[in-house]
């Protein structure tokens, strides 16, 4: 799937609005050049973005699917998260600081949330990036030792989106949700 904005055609997968009011305001934020351009109206494809296998239609199971983003920030604790599951969150998408951290009392919630059976994947607030298992005292490297697969190739929100597709028709397995974010949300672009 291919956007077409502003004369630009940038691929589906990692774009996002990335400015509020600007005739351009849609790019990629992982950094995937644009792979065409529109000129006097006619459409000029330059490259090809990588196609993994497509998804599965959402079946009716997906408007009941629930999965929570977690933004943290200096202070975070596991209270968003446990409020994410007392709602009836099957997964959460942990948005961490920099390359993937939080600190060390979310990364207890988060361990608990695993051994509970809740899918937690980890994702950044930050635009361009990898997210990786780096820092400890709560960093992306407890997280990942707890159990937290890292997903470097989708904007939070849209790793968000896959995490409830896959889990609407799929049990809670890690090492599935791990080749998932294998074939669709790892960024092998860049």
């Amino acid at each position: 799937m291919l956007i077409a904005f502003a004369g630009r055609v940038l691929p589906a997968r990692g774009t996002r609005k990335v400015h509020t009011a600007a005739l351009a305001a849609f790019g990629s934020v992982i950094g995937a050049a644009a792979v065409g351009e529109v000129v006097d109206g006619s459409v000029a494809i330059t490259a090809t973005p990588r196609r993994p296998n497509p998804l599965p239609r959402p079946s009716s199971t997906f408007d009941h699917t629930r999965v929570d983003l977690v933004e943290m920030y200096p202070g975070a604790d596991g209270a968003l998260m446990r409020a994410a599951v007392a709602a009836g969150a099957r997964g959460i998408v942990v948005a961490g600081t920099g390359i993937g951290n939080a600190n060390p009392v979310v990364v207890d919630a988060a361990r608990a949330m695993v051994a509970g059976g809740v899918a937690v994947v980890l994702s950044t607030r930050v635009p361009e990036g990898p997210v990786a298992g780096v820092y400890g005292d709560g960093g992306g490297a407890d997280l990942v030792a707890a159990g937290i697969p890292a997903a470097s190739g989708l904007p939070a929100t849209q790793l968000r989106m896959l995490l409830a597709l896959w889990l609407s028709q799929h049990e809670i397995d890690s090492s599935e949700i791990r080749s998932m974010i294998a074939c669709y949300a790892d960024d092998k672009e860049g």
